[in-house]
């Protein structure tokens, strides 16, 4: 989309998509199916079972309030009522333990990193160059919000990790390899300069 694709293209696949879906949902889909995908859109409906997850995730941040609980004081990640707090919900139980100051101080981060992403993919000497700093943009910005939305009840639980913060190796060299790749784009950016017609010309 960042490179121009055609609207009538994406809307044509977002109407094939939603007849198809459609059709499944009239005559192919059992009704054990129909309900976990009700379940997963509506996790809260069942909160004994599959919904579990989610509830303990919305507790975990809203006990946090303004100040949280202090670094290693929260109960629901301390005491395993939070499942998988150190990848999926870490977000829930880092509200938890430094509140909602905290949570403004990592969207604050988070937004200065993926700024500074998208101000160096805009001096980057080819289309190739910006639009692979617009891809990894949107790669950090749909992680971190599809993550904190699943924590806060607002979106399905899905196996997204929140990016720096989540536990594990692969996607954090992922990240890494992301920027470095574009810090290497950098020092070809750096020898544009713009002409008196705004174009950016090499040096």
């Amino acid at each position: 989309m960042v490179s121009g694709i055609s609207r009538k293209h994406v809307i044509a696949l977002l109407i094939l998509i939603t007849i198809s879906f459609i059709f499944l949902w009239s005559f192919i889909f059992q009704d054990y199916q129909k309900q976990r995908i009700l379940t997963l859109i509506n996790p809260l409906e069942d909160v004994r079972g599959s919904g579990y997850n989610a509830l303990q995730s919305v507790i975990a941040v809203g006990s946090g309030q303004w100040l949280g609980k202090g670094v290693g004081f929260g109960t629901q990640s301390r005491l395993r009522f939070l499942p998988e707090y150190q990848t999926d919900f870490i977000f829930a139980a880092f509200a938890e333990e430094w509140g909602f100051i905290g949570v403004l101080i990592i969207i604050f981060l988070f937004g200065l990193v993926v700024w500074r992403i998208i101000r160096n993919s805009m001096i980057g000497a080819s289309n190739f160059e910006i639009l692979f700093g617009c891809g990894l943009a949107v790669w950090f910005i749909s992680h971190f919000t599809i993550n904190v939305g699943m924590n806060v009840g607002l979106l399905p639980i899905t196996g997204t990790t929140l990016p720096f913060l989540s536990y594990g190796g692969s996607h954090l060299l992922t990240e890494f390899a992301g920027l470095g790749v574009l810090m290497g784009m950098r020092k070809y950016g750096s020898l544009l300069y713009k002409t008196d017609k705004g174009e950016k010309t090499l040096i």
